[in-house]
């Protein structure tokens, strides 16, 4: 069967001028996005409670988020405190991963005040955070310091172990 209609171009520039401009803009919105850290990471916190006088609390933070134009990102992080100790921090560690099209991963190291790990109620605490080390699409964040604010709510323990829901909150500078 025959078209009844020809394809007729109504633009005299070539077609591969415009393929490449549309490619030239993708590439540069990743780019933006990548270099300016401002990322809102929700999830699920499993806290360890201290077992003994003088040992530490630890949670596990497992979420993910999606950043415009590059994709899901995977999270994952301890926290650790031991309140007992006289001048104690809250400190930590976190991995984020991009799957996708984009790939890429960022580690941080984060450092604040000692705080509750499995609070009954919604607690915020402030934080300092370090990126250590970042390849694909966050590789511009490598030495990157910033803020984060860590909210953690957490249900009654059960033998030892408070499950609960976390937000974080991560912002450059």
């Amino acid at each position: 069967m025959t078209p009844k209609h020809r394809f007729r171009p109504s633009v005299d520039d070539a077609l591969e001028s415009r393929i490449a401009l549309s490619h030239a803009g993708g590439v540069a919105e990743v780019a933006a996005q990548a270099t300016a850290l401002s990322i809102t990471v929700h999830g699920t916190s499993r806290t360890t409670l201290p077992n003994a006088p003088g040992s530490p609390e630890f949670v596990v933070l497992n979420g993910s988020t999606r950043i415009r134009g590059l994709g899901n990102v995977k999270f994952q992080g301890v926290f650790g405190t031991n309140a007992s100790l006289p001048g104690a921090t809250t400190t930590g560690s976190a991995q984020a991963t991009l799957r996708g099209r984009v790939g890429g991963t960022l580690a941080a190291d984060f450092a604040g005040p000692t705080t509750d790990l499995a609070p009954r109620t919604a607690t915020t605490t402030p934080f300092n955070f370090h990126v250590v080390t970042a390849s694909g699409a966050f590789s511009s964040l490598a030495g990157t310091d910033g803020t984060a604010a860590l909210t953690l709510r957490s249900g009654p323990a059960h033998r030892g172990v408070a499950r609960g829901q976390f937000t974080l909150t991560l912002s450059e500078g």
